[in-house]
């Protein structure tokens, strides 16, 4: 049997913005699209989606992590820093 290689496959993106638009309090669906923008170097929709996830789920740390991760590699040590005082 032959596989059906004219079938198109959904972009990751669209998976997760479909899932997201039936399940927007899924947390770890913002985390997860967070990071495959920040892959993409799209760091604004990147930063977004972490504190989506974040806002969903505050038990959930891992969104809040991603947002400090990035700011510290974007702006430094100390504007992560002033972002963790502040959440």
């Amino acid at each position: 049997m032959r596989p059906a290689s004219n079938l198109r496959q959904p972009a990751p993106r669209e998976g997760f913005n479909s899932l997201l638009q039936m399940y927007p309090r899924f947390d770890e669906g913002h985390l997860q699209l967070g990071k495959l923008y920040e892959r993409e170097r799209k760091l604004k929709e990147a930063e977004t989606e972490y504190r989506k996830s974040y806002e969903v789920n505050p038990g959930n740390l891992g969104g809040l992590l991603a947002i400090v991760k990035l700011h510290t590699d974007r702006n430094g040590f100390r504007e992560a820093l002033r972002l963790l005082s502040e959440e």
